[in-house]
């Protein structure tokens, strides 16, 4: 068989060295030009969901955990400027509020949720139909100005009807006007922000001036102190025990309603 040197002629084996071992023999081409690209193919079927992750669920609960409760937390925790802050609920919920770390030793809040459990008031609207109020709530948010955002859920024979007023402060601390609702002189009488809140109110309708008074609770069931709370002050603006009424518990509005969410 003719065989070729490294200037003489084809042989199969030749061929073959030269073509899979192009370092061995003879220097390497250079790159052809890359191929026109072929036509897309279709979509593929989409796969099946993945386990969901778990670095942001253990993150949650380890917060929940560690995270303050309310403002006194995280004042006893060395946050001693007054400012927005987030801190956890019993059922492991964070919330953003306001922290007041100045007034009286510091670490309150008066944002979060209350339930409006007793009323009273001299306007004769009220006297007509305080028997068949019932429980209402206040979600309350802080602004940065001093002003709170309050959402009212309010049950009704029909269902629940939902509301939204703004609380501006004017004056001190605690000191508000609403004047879509008629409220000329809103004040906070007396607070322990954790569990109770004694809200006094001067208001107009239908240019009737009337004086009102409201007990918030933190939960439904109004405790012993917050009551005797308000029962102390009202009669020092005038009002009466006959004027007064316990407000019943209803399940009209749903946590959806509450929360500003329906």
């Amino acid at each position: 068989m003719q065989g070729r040197g490294r200037g003489g002629g084809e042989s199969s084996q030749g061929k073959a060295i030269g073509t899979y071992f192009p370092y061995v023999w003879g220097k390497r081409p250079p790159p052809g030009s890359p191929g026109e690209s072929g036509t897309q193919g279709p979509k593929g079927d989409k796969g099946d969901p993945g386990m969901p992750g778990r670095i942001g669920e253990e993150l949650d609960t380890q917060l929940c955990k560690t995270g303050a409760r309310n403002c006194k937390e995280l004042l006893d925790r060395g946050n001693t400027l007054s400012g927005w802050y987030t801190i956890y609920l019993s059922d492991c919920k964070s919330l953003t509020v306001l922290c007041d770390m100045n007034t009286d030793g510091g670490g309150w809040t008066f944002s979060g949720l209350w339930y409006v459990v007793s009323m009273v008031s001299d306007c004769k609207v009220f006297l007509g139909k305080k028997e068949n109020i019932l429980m209402s709530t206040r979600l309350i948010n802080a602004t940065e100005d001093g002003n709170l955002n309050v959402h009212m859920a309010l049950p009704w024979a029909d269902g629940c009807k939902t509301m939204d007023a703004e609380y501006m402060k004017i004056g001190s601390e605690g000191h508000y006007k609403v004047p879509d609702n008629g409220y000329l002189d809103v004040r906070v009488a007396e607070t322990d922000y954790t569990s109770y809140c004694v809200l006094y109110i001067y208001k107009e309708l239908d240019g009737v001036l009337s004086t009102m008074v409201q007990l918030f609770s933190r939960t439904p069931d109004v405790s012993a102190k917050a009551l005797r709370a308000f029962q102390d002050f009202y009669p020092i603006v005038g009002l009466e025990d006959d004027m007064m009424s316990l407000l019943s518990k209803s399940d009209a509005c749903s946590q959806e309603n509450i929360e500003g969410k329906a």
